[in-house]
């Protein structure tokens, strides 16, 4: 098995074992700020697949050397970007929450699955901290919220 193949593997199993944590909290507990100061599980789900869908655009770039990265430029974006996700996650049904975050995956996945050639360093790096290194850390944090919680 590829790089390739191997990302995508380990993506679908990051994503199964955070909708797995999310799943032990009732509907009204995913919503409940305190996962992390302001966050709900809610938030973090979309948080999670809104960063791995952004990701898709920036592939051909990471693979000819080209992608400069914005967060290099402006140190207060990701923060300003993260604060924009929690405030649209909580105008969301938790339908559209999902409906909205598999669309994100699978821009994902399709532009990783359009690349021509074994994607690069750069591409597998940041494919891998956009989408299964982010979705294990979120779901760990929601673990420890649900077992707050004795669920």
């Amino acid at each position: 098995m590829g790089i390739r193949e191997a990302h995508v593997a380990r993506e679908a199993d990051a994503w199964d074992g955070l909708l797995a944590r999310y799943a032990r909290l009732t509907s009204e507990q995913q919503t409940l700020e305190g996962v992390l100061p302001g966050w709900s599980a809610r938030d973090l789900v979309w948080h999670c697949a809104y960063w791995a869908g952004d990701i898709a655009p920036y592939l051909s770039s990471l693979m000819d050397g080209s992608f400069v990265d914005p967060f290099e430029a402006d140190e207060a974006l990701g923060d300003r970007m993260n604060a924009e996700i929690a405030a649209e996650a909580k105008t969301m049904s938790a339908a559209e929450v999902m409906e909205r975050s598999l669309a994100a995956r699978a821009r994902l996945i399709a532009a990783w699955s359009w690349l021509t050639e074994e994607p690069t360093a750069a591409a597998a790096h940041w494919f891998a901290e956009q989408s299964f290194v982010h979705y294990d850390e979120h779901a760990e944090e929601i673990a420890r919220f649900a077992d707050a919680l004795g669920r």
